[in-house]
Order: structure tokens, then C-alpha cells, then sequence
């Protein structure tokens, strides 16, 4: 299956209750997806899981991890400092078109919204008008070497 830049090989993927099983006996919690996302990094070239991090009315946000009966939806409500993000697992779920569509239609404007602000407050301080410091390390990179185990 293609998908994205990727050729996927469905079989070499986690089924459904694989991930819900690696994610019950390793703590509900996003460092339990650490295996899914690893042999996917290695067997594809990407880990396969997204972020949906804003709330649809019911959660607070969601991850979309491929699976092999297709899109595994992993809601959760709450974040912890340790260990990420923790999954409502009674609510995980496949989805199907329409709701991915859903959840498109969430983002789209979140996205516009979010972006449009963001490069005012670039142009904003690149004018001077704010006042500001550089960071050694960005949020993001620290999240991702923490969250890869390699050093800060």
C-alpha cells in the first residue's frame, strides 16, 4: 500500500489489539506506543502515529496510529510531565472516512488560525516590536530527543 511517501507492507503492521494490549500492560501512556513506533521507524521510515492535540468536544485530543484493520484512534484527556500524553483506552477506536473527515474539518480552521498568529508574531518581534531572547533548543527538539532517548 502506498501511503504518503511510503510503501507499506499491511502485514508488517501492529494489529489493533496489539497496540491496545502494548499499551495496557505498558501503562496507558504515549511511552507505551515506544515499540510501535520504533519497528515502524525501522520497517518504514516513519513512526506512522499523529498527534491530533486539539479537543473535538469529547477529548481532549487524539493520536491516529495505522494499524492493520486501517486507522487506530487513541483519544486522551490528560498529559502528564512523565510520561506524555494518557489514552481513555475504553474510547479507542477504529475510524472510517467520515470521521477522519471530522477531524479534518476540526483542523482546518485551528490550522489557519494557529499559523496566521504565529507569523504575525514572527514578523512582530523580527520588526522589533516585542521584545525577545533565542533559545539554545527548541521545545520540540528537547520533546523529540527525550522522547528518542538520546541526550539533551
Amino acid at each position: 500500500m502506498k501511503f504518503l511517501d511510503h510503501e507499506i507492507d499491511t502485514s508488517k503492521l501492529f494489529t489493533q489489539a496489539e497496540v491496545l494490549r502494548l499499551l495496557e500492560e505498558g501503562g496507558e501512556d504515549f511511552t507505551a506506543l515506544a515499540p510501535v513506533r520504533n519497528r515502524y521507524h525501522e520497517d518504514f521510515g516513519d513512526e506512522l502515529i499523529w498527534n491530533f492535540p486539539i479537543s473535538d468536544g469529547a477529548n481532549g485530543g487524539i493520536f491516529f496510529v495505522l494499524v492493520r484493520e486501517g486507522v487506530l484512534g487513541l483519544p486522551y484527556d490528560a498529559v502528564d510531565t512523565e510520561v506524555d500524553e494518557l489514552f481513555a483506552l475504553r474510547k479507542a477506536t477504529l475510524l472510517n472516512a467520515d470521521t477522519v473527515q471530522y477531524y479534518i474539518d476540526l483542523w482546518t480552521p485551528f490550522s489557519d488560525d494557529l499559523l496566521a498568529a504565529l507569523e504575525a508574531m514572527k514578523q512582530t518581534l523580527a520588526d522589533g516590536l516585542l521584545p525577545h531572547r533565542k533559545n539554545k533548543r527548541s521545545l520540540y527538539a528537547r520533546r523529540r530527543a527525550r522522547n528518542y532517548g538520546h541526550d539533551e
